[in-house]
C-alpha cells in the first residue's frame, strides 16, 4: 500500500503536524503489537515515511469526502466494487 486515507477531526488548538504525529505514532505502535514481524521489516525504527499530504475539505460534505476515500480503496478496486468496504 502506497497511502492511507484518514478524515479526521480534531481540536483547534492542533496543528495538522501534531495531529499526524499523533496518528503515525499510534498506528504504528499498535501494528508492530499485532504484527511483531514489522519490528524487523525496515532497518529504521520508523514505519511511516516522515512526509504527509494534509488537505481541508471546504465546503464539501463529509458524506463526499467519505465517498471518495471509499471509491480510492485499493481493497474496492480490487473488488470490482467501488462501493464496497472492507470489514
Amino acid at each position: 500500500m502506497d497511502y492511507v486515507h484518514v478524515f479526521v477531526s480534531f481540536p483547534p488548538r492542533m496543528s495538522a503536524s501534531q495531529a499526524v504525529t499523533i496518528m503515525k505514532g499510534y498506528s504504528s505502535r499498535r501494528l508492530r503489537m499485532e504484527f511483531p514481524h514489522l519490528k524487523n521489516l525496515h532497518e529504521k525504527s520508523q514505519l511511516w515515511a516522515h512526509s504527509y499530504y494534509w488537505g481541508t475539505t471546504g465546503n464539501v460534505s463529509a458524506q463526499t469526502v467519505k465517498r471518495y476515500i471509499k471509491a480510492d480503496s485499493p481493497y474496492c478496486r480490487r473488488r470490482g466494487n467501488r462501493s464496497v468496504s472492507p470489514s
